[in-house]
């Protein structure tokens, strides 16, 4: 396979990550979070609220490492850049914030949120499910500056 068509593979890979980051974080606070909030009993509700973060966590790990993989063998191996433009040292910093973002979300608010259900206090589990909310749209936010500058980033950061 020629660089080239590898550079083509770790492009086309990376912005499948973007897409499945990007596309799991809005389908997650734009689509389902608001219709589990018509379900009338508050236990069914987070159950469904917790089980949907869990499996946006998955897809968002997924594009983590889609994203990573590809970016770092296209910057280490492909392109052999001796200084990395900014607007890529901007991007990966960008993505190890939302690197500790995810952590903080699976390991900090979504287990003790699961936790709590299991042990039947709801109010503890809807005060970390708040909290959960809150970090999974800053990493929206996130994603979404880091794909902008992925975009764009050489003419914005100059």
């Amino acid at each position: 396979m020629s660089q080239t068509q590898q550079i083509i593979v770790a492009v086309l890979t990376h912005n499948l990550g973007s897409i499945i980051l990007l596309g799991s974080l809005l389908f997650i606070q734009i689509a389902y979070l608001p219709a589990v909030s018509d379900v009338r009993y508050a236990t069914a509700r987070m159950h469904l609220r917790l089980d949907g973060i869990a499996l946006c966590l998955r897809w968002l790990w997924l594009g983590v490492l889609l994203i990573y993989g590809s970016g770092l063998w296209a910057v280490l191996a492909l392109l052999d850049l001796s200084q990395w433009p900014v607007h890529v040292v901007w991007m990966t910093a960008l993505a190890v914030l939302l690197v500790v973002l995810l952590v903080i979300a699976q390991l900090g608010l979504l287990r003790p949120a699961r936790l709590a259900m299991q042990g039947k206090r709801v109010r503890d589990a809807r005060r970390l499910y708040g909290r959960l909310r809150a970090l999974l749209l800053a990493a929206l936010v996130v994603a979404a500056a880091a794909m902008l500058l992925g975009v764009s980033g050489a003419v914005l950061v100059s």
